[in-house]
């Protein structure tokens, strides 16, 4: 990942926004633990845009926004950042490895007496899902 950074950042000297990949870099140092809960969308023209992955944090965050505003600034030894936005995201999938799918054995039903009428009802329904919703409603009543 450093070494990707180190090559986006040479490129963005030449052409653009350097101080967008210094501040990706430094991000966790800046941001603390808090950098599990956001990622870094936008840095551009002094305006830096914060991605919440949490509703709950993204409330938080506005209460903190001068704070992290003084952060990057001090992280860049100048006042670089003049607003901050948050604005909710979802996460990143992860590099998804393949999971096999483990089939769990049925749990084991212990003998429940039915009534006439409950025997009688679920024998005749036909959607195996809903009969065993409907026997484990059964077996469950007090």
């Amino acid at each position: 990942m450093n070494q990707l950074l180190g090559y986006l950042e040479r490129i963005l000297r030449e052409h653009g926004n350097v101080k967008h990949v210094q501040l990706l870099r430094a991000w966790p140092d800046i941001m603390g633990n808090l950098h599990k809960r956001t990622r870094l969308e936008s840095f551009q023209d002094g305006q830096v845009i914060i991605g919440v992955y949490d509703p709950q944090w993204l409330q938080e965050l506005h209460f903190l926004k001068s704070v992290i505003k003084q952060h990057i600034n001090e992280y860049f030894q100048a006042s670089v950042v003049s607003d901050i936005q948050f604005r909710r995201v979802g996460r990143r999938k992860k590099n998804a490895s393949f999971q096999p799918v483990v089939q769990q054995e049925p749990p084991q039903r212990t003998p429940v007496s039915l009534s006439k009428k409950e025997k009688h009802a679920l024998e005749h329904i036909t959607d195996e899902t809903l009969r065993e919703a409907l026997y484990r409603f059964y077996c469950n009543r007090d």
